[in-house]
């Protein structure tokens, strides 16, 4: 086993194992950011479903991942899953109602001449 490995199962061993109760709860926006990326969409496309920058973004993935013990994306994933954060059963209704209430709120503004 290298070192790499080692360092790799060392990151992902304390999230496997940490209950929600042992974590500081998600916030809306971040349990939005996370329901978004775990849908596969990526921090550009969750800004834009959300109406928030992508760099907004960024700063609720650093949370996420935090709150998580997380090292990544995949694993702060795989981590809500495994803690009940994220149902194993969801569809994403709620977040393409997002989504059309936003391009909607798009097309009705303005265009420059």
């Amino acid at each position: 086993m290298t070192a790499r490995n080692v360092i790799c199962l060392s990151r992902t061993t304390p999230a496997a194992h940490a209950t929600v109760d042992d974590r500081q709860a998600l916030s809306k926006r971040e349990y939005d950011v996370l329901h978004c990326l775990a849908l596969g969409k990526s921090g550009h496309e969750t800004g834009l479903i959300l109406g928030i920058s992508v760099c907004t973004v960024r700063v609720h993935i650093r949370g996420l991942k935090q709150k998580l013990n997380a090292s990544n994306i995949p694993h702060a994933i795989t981590a809500a899953f495994q803690a009940g954060l994220l149902p194993l059963e969801w569809n994403s209704q709620t977040l393409e109602s997002r989504n059309s209430d936003f391009a909607a709120s798009q097309s009705t503004r303005a265009k420059p001449a």
